[in-house]
């Protein structure tokens, strides 16, 4: 385990009881105060209350890859560091996590061997992700196919659409969007557009930038492949 020395910055916990519970039993022999609350702007009107605002945070987020953003967006002024505890964590789902500001990582199931050290990390102003997921930090890149059909979606339209605009079989759609969806890290259309159209830590969308003659050489090559 990490030492703590009692001048050491305040620790803030936020999430459900199960949570609480497992962070304090192993930050028990932490000096100074550690401030737990169910929400991030509980905790930071605790912080006022008591004259001890949190300098580093863990946060419990087993809620979806948007809803963990907006968790660390909703620190206002000088947020403190912030470890965030998440059931998983992988492609650019890790990417977009610390594109928004997060300054560790940690897997439920791992919580109480790098829980501290990763907390103990963050004050040190260094980054703390698993090792295991260390490959995710490099996204396989999208083919042109793939952003083809990724843009249509974008733009809202259904696999049957995508396939007669690109002169595909819906299967072939499906089997390309599987793909894209694992490269980058999310598991649904809502989710990959939201990640794509994300003003502050989305890819944006000139990774979709499509002409029209690129469009038609599309049509032409899939109806080749038919």
């Amino acid at each position: 385990m990490a030492s703590w020395e009692p001048e050491d910055p305040r620790v803030g916990l936020i999430g459900p009881p199960a949570f609480l519970s497992r962070a304090r039993e192993v930050l028990r022999e932490r000096s100074g105060v550690i401030l737990e609350s169910p929400t991030v702007t509980d905790l930071v009107d605790a912080g006022r209350r008591e004259h001890v605002p949190a300098a580093v945070v863990a946060v419990s987020c087993s809620a979806s890859l948007t809803e963990q953003v907006a968790t660390l967006r909703s620190f206002d002024g000088d947020r403190p560091r912030c470890v965030l505890v998440v059931p998983s964590a992988r492609g650019m789902a890790l990417r977009r996590l610390l594109q928004a500001g997060v300054d560790g990582v940690v897997l439920e199931p791992d919580l109480e061997r790098a829980l501290e050290v990763s907390l103990e990390a963050a004050m040190a102003g260094q980054l703390a992700v698993p090792r295991s997921l260390y490959g995710e930090f490099t996204r396989a890149p999208l083919s042109s196919r793939e952003k083809q059909v990724l843009s249509l979606v974008v733009l809202g339209f259904s696999n049957a659409e995508i396939a007669g605009k690109l002169w595909l079989t819906e299967s072939t759609v499906k089997s390309h969007l599987s793909s894209a969806f694992a490269k980058l890290g999310v598991r649904s259309r809502n989710e990959a557009t939201s990640l794509i159209l994300d003003a502050d830590a989305g890819l944006g969308t000139g990774i979709l930038t499509i002409t029209g003659s690129e469009t038609r050489r599309g049509a032409r090559a899939g109806t080749a492949n038919r």
